[in-house]
């Protein structure tokens, strides 16, 4: 924990001032966690990670560079160890908080078919403003008392609707990673169709799981749904304001990234949140407390890091080998037509995520040889497309920070929670945005 805690740091304030002093001890503290905590690491993260490190390994082998992506696949990973730090942090005083617990009641008394919806909107709104820390708001829905079913469809709900956040946020990681490999699209230009895209994509999710979990019937004696009073609004809008408004602060100010935004802003929010939540005479000693038990749980990231390390080693060592012009020829020899082109492009991101490429990776895959040319679109619509699979990817990555995420909440393994639960909406998903994007360029729209 203080290996990782450390290397939290130092991953800050490297690139707050950027030393390589800073960046190889951080590198070398996160190898050092690893190495230490890779036999304590589930069985299934443990047997893909290293899968996915010899993947990665061999490409680069045939460089002579495998020291190098391993290096730099520990150097990628670090603003994950930073999130997934921050989200620690948080998820204890929102577990705790009791407007949050009335708004979770609130959402779980719902009918089935309701609860669905309501909580992928909130999975969507909070993680339009925080990322994956938007999720951590949401984990106490969740808990072991629920039946298997119950769980499968929350979490279900909440990486779907959290899921679409890239279609229109321009603080999102996806967002500003895939703006950056094409400036010359602006967010103005594609937000409004991002929006209803979100909208057509959320409608789909919700269909599917009406489709395929038709609800009960209504009985009489099931209880009616929670109000929430104006108070429990007021506050968890004013800490989700705060969190929101420091790390655009932050990141308009300083130029750092939302990770390390976050990772500045969520210990001392998180401390200050539970801490009002005691009476001013215990806030004190349970804010020592919760400090130490917050460090003290940071090795339970493990399974986290260990896979994310693996997955952008592979990522880095397979990008290494690839070959832009002969890929450029080769799509541009494709006669698939403006649909069948996006098509391809969906289903190629997808099945990419699916075995364990990051979505950082892919885009840099594609930036390399994919042009709008080549898919018959316009620029606008090409980023429209990847912004929306963006999440869809991440969904099917077993090794995405989301899926560990909701893995870990509702006690299910990495594989079925990306392959089973979000595998057929994903695909059906990018039916949809091929055939909007199609749609869009027929008419000239984009």
């Amino acid at each position: 924990s203080l290996l990782y805690f450390a290397a939290y740091i130092l991953t800050i304030l490297e690139a707050i001032w950027p030393l390589h002093a800073l960046d190889s001890l951080a590198n070398w503290l996160m190898l050092a966690f690893i190495v230490l905590e890779y036999r304590r690491t589930e069985r299934i993260p443990m047997i893909m990670s290293a899968l996915l490190l010899a993947i990665g390994l061999l490409a680069a082998s045939s460089l002579d560079i495998a020291w190098n992506n391993l290096w730099e696949g520990i150097s990628r990973t670090r603003v994950f160890l930073v999130l997934f730090g921050s989200v620690a942090w948080l998820a204890v005083p929102a577990r705790e908080s009791p407007s949050l617990r009335m708004i979770r009641e609130m959402v779980l008394t719902q009918g089935p078919g309701r609860r669905f919806a309501y909580l992928g909107v909130a999975a969507h709104g909070l993680g339009l403003a925080f990322n994956l820390a938007g999720i951590s708001l949401l984990s106490g829905m969740i808990s072991d008392k629920h039946p298997p079913r119950l769980r499968r469809r929350l979490g279900r709900a909440m990486a779907q609707g959290f899921a679409l956040v890239p279609c229109w946020s321009p603080v999102f990681v996806g967002a500003v990673v895939i703006f950056a490999a094409w400036p010359q699209v602006k967010w103005l230009e594609v937000a409004p169709y991002g929006i209803c895209l979100a909208l057509i994509l959320w409608s789909l999710s919700w269909g599917l799981d009406k489709l395929f979990n038709p609800a009960p019937l209504v009985t009489a004696d099931r209880p009616e749904p929670t109000k929430v009073t104006g108070l429990a609004w007021l506050r968890t809008g004013g800490i989700l304001g705060t969190l929101f408004a420091l790390i655009i602060l932050m990141v308009e100010g300083s130029g750092i990234t939302i990770p390390i935004a976050l990772g500045l802003v969520a210990p001392p929010l998180a401390l200050v949140w539970r801490a009002s939540l005691y009476k001013p005479s215990e806030r004190m000693a349970q804010s020592a407390g919760f400090a130490y038990r917050a460090i003290a749980g940071l090795k339970n990231i493990r399974s986290e890091i260990v896979l994310f390390t693996a997955a952008n080693t592979m990522g880095v060592g397979i990008a290494g080998i690839f070959d832009p012009d002969l890929i450029t020829a080769f799509v541009g020899d494709l006669e698939f037509g403006t649909w069948g082109m996006l098509l391809l492009l969906a289903f190629t991101y997808l099945t990419f995520g699916a075995v364990g490429i990051h979505p950082v990776i892919t885009i840099i895959l594609f930036s390399q040889f994919l042009t709008p040319e080549l898919l018959g679109v316009s620029p606008s619509v090409m980023v429209l497309s990847l912004l929306a699979l963006w999440g869809l990817g991440t969904n099917m990555s077993p090794t995405s920070a989301t899926v560990l995420y909701i893995s870990r909440l509702t006690k299910e393994n990495n594989l079925t929670v990306a392959w089973r639960w979000n595998g057929p909406f994903s695909y059906s998903a990018g039916f949809v945005i091929a055939s909007l994007g199609a749609t869009l360029t027929w008419f000239g729209l984009m």
